[in-house]
């Protein structure tokens, strides 16, 4: 009991630091700010990943895949697919060239690539700290519910958003939602699907797909915005498919209906 309050306290710091990282930097320039937060989240990751490490997590066993769920949620992956080729599509193109040719391209394309491995670095940070950690704390029976409280958990910590400059209200509510959605994604695949890989990947492809124009999609959001680049329709068609797949698959396969 000690030791998984001790290891909650040390997440939600480690969290706390990622999320209130910016603000202590943002008095650098663009460049040295990632070098910063390259570093912040290389420490946590090493931390973070040793402390999951020795407890066995990354065993074989701990994240075999359970085959037969997997191939039900290939329509998610399928989703966060056709997202990712829309958003390189609708104009991401140009910064993609820049990470891999950053050598040729100058500083803000070495931005760009820091910004890069930054993202990555966060990524596994948060699946190692949500749904390798906290999901497992959830003491609650009901696999659906637990999926739902990781998402508000999930979604809780984008609070501290508020307390980073020129970040306003409308926007850190819209991050939440996001985060609620894509924690419900993440929680679901991690739930009926067992492998914290897979929810790495869709992870990073959802962060891939939109971390170079937050603001302006969190803008786009509440006004209607463009279809192609709107996080939230596509997270929204995401949650939509699992609900139906809980109740027409997964609830009946739970309750005994599925030899």
């Amino acid at each position: 009991m000690k030791r998984s309050v001790g290891e909650s306290l040390l997440f939600s710091a480690a969290l706390i630091l990622i999320i209130m990282a910016p603000g202590f930097l943002g008095g650098l320039e663009s460049i040295q700010q990632e070098c910063g937060l390259l570093i912040i989240n290389a420490l946590l990751f090493l931390l973070i990943f040793y402390s999951k490490n020795r407890e066995g997590a990354f065993r074989k066993e701990a994240q075999e895949p359970n085959k037969k769920n997997i191939i039900v949620l290939i329509p998610v992956f399928a989703i966060f697919g056709i997202m990712l080729l829309l958003c390189i599509l609708s104009g991401f193109l140009d910064a993609l060239r820049g990470v891999f040719g950053f050598v040729f391209y100058g500083d803000l394309s070495l931005g760009t690539f820091l910004t890069l491995l930054r993202i990555i670095l966060s990524v596994l940070i948060e699946e190692m700290i949500f749904r390798m950690s906290f999901f497992n704390m959830i003491g609650v029976q009901n696999r659906a519910l637990r999926v739902v409280i990781s998402a508000v958990v999930f979604a809780v910590f984008d609070i501290l958003l508020l307390l980073q400059r020129d970040m306003t209200f409308e926007y850190v509510l819209y991050s939440m939602i996001i985060s609620f959605l894509l924690g419900i994604i993440l929680g679901a695949i991690m739930e009926y699907g067992h492998c914290v890989y897979i929810c790495m990947l869709l992870h990073f492809v959802f962060r891939f797909a939109f971390w170079d124009s937050q603001v302006l999609i969190a803008m786009l959001a509440w006004s209607g915005g463009t279809f192609f680049i709107n996080p939230l329709i596509w997270l929204t068609i995401c949650c939509a498919y699992l609900i139906v797949l809980y109740f027409t698959y997964f609830r009946k396969k739970e309750y005994g209906s599925y030899v």
